[in-house]
């Protein structure tokens, strides 16, 4: 996972994918959502802060990672843009910011407002799912009800500005004119793609996310099981019966839960989807 975490961030910015972006709107929105959803995804999916620590020299962990790590204001400024509904919050703010036509042009414009464009997304994409698949359970993470929300939240930011984008019937984005479009799509059309590979793809990743987050419920649960029944001593015949009896049914009423949070969203992202197919004829 985390491998494939950089190579998407490989694929995005050292890769022609990177070149062709500041030429064609679609493939700009493409780039996007690599580093905003892929990349993090995968990237927090494999929890690396374990293995990328160890993998520093020991003199830099002892003297720089881990007074870092230890320190109040660090610890509490990022359990604050940890929280879920900061870091959907700023996760959701990105996408819309730079999507403004007066700053996504400026950002094509001007080298070093891309290059912050691209780290603010990459940064809110990598908070927003270290909070959703953050391993710690309450009360140290997040309520996992909590992280359905926030997912939930997220996918429908990406239907009203797919949405807009796509069905808009004027130009919004002149930048790419100004640079040079390499395509013979027509200016609207592309926009158009665009608009539609945030509405639809971008959205269809946070069901992935979702089956995702609620696998990771389950093992969570599972594991939360085995150490209530190890804290009892209890012997191993005994503690099959208890889970077969109890704690089965306590772990199945949680992943029905989950599975019932997880549809709300579902069946509100398929509404809107065919509101809009509608809208569009």
């Amino acid at each position: 996972m985390f491998y494939s975490g950089l190579g998407a961030v490989f694929l995005a910015l050292q890769t022609p994918l990177d070149v062709i972006a500041g030429h064609m709107f679609s493939v700009h929105q493409v780039q996007h959502l690599l580093l905003r959803g892929v990349a993090p995804m995968l990237l927090m999916l494999s929890l690396p802060s374990g293995p990328l620590i160890a993998g520093f020299p020991t003199s830099i962990r002892r003297r720089v990672v881990a007074p870092v790590m230890r320190n109040n204001g660090v610890q509490s400024a990022f359990g604050f843009l940890t929280r879920p509904l900061v870091c959907t919050t700023v996760y959701v703010t990105s996408l819309y910011f730079w999507q403004l036509p007066a700053y996504h042009n400026a950002a094509l414009i001007n080298t070093t407002l891309h290059y912050v464009m691209h780290i603010s997304m990459l940064a809110s994409g990598m908070l927003f799912f270290w909070s959703l698949f953050n391993a710690a359970s309450p009360p140290w993470g997040s309520p996992f009800s909590h992280r359905i929300v926030m997912l939930g939240a997220s996918m429908f930011a990406n239907i009203p500005l797919g949405a807009i984008i796509t069905l808009k019937e004027s130009i919004a984005y002149s930048a790419y004119d100004l640079l040079g479009r390499w395509s013979s799509l027509e200016p609207l059309t592309d926009e158009l793609l665009g608009g539609l590979v945030m509405w639809i793809p971008g959205s269809m990743m946070g069901l992935i996310a979702m089956l995702l987050l609620i696998r990771h419920w389950g093992r969570t649960e599972e594991k939360l099981e085995l150490r209530r029944q190890r804290g009892f001593h209890l012997p191993a015949s005994d503690g099959a019966a208890l889970q077969a009896i109890g704690g089965h049914s306590e772990s199945s009423r949680r992943r029905r839960s989950a599975v019932a949070l997880a549809l709300i969203p579902l069946a509100v992202f398929a509404g809107l989807m065919a509101l809009a197919a509608w809208l569009g004829r």
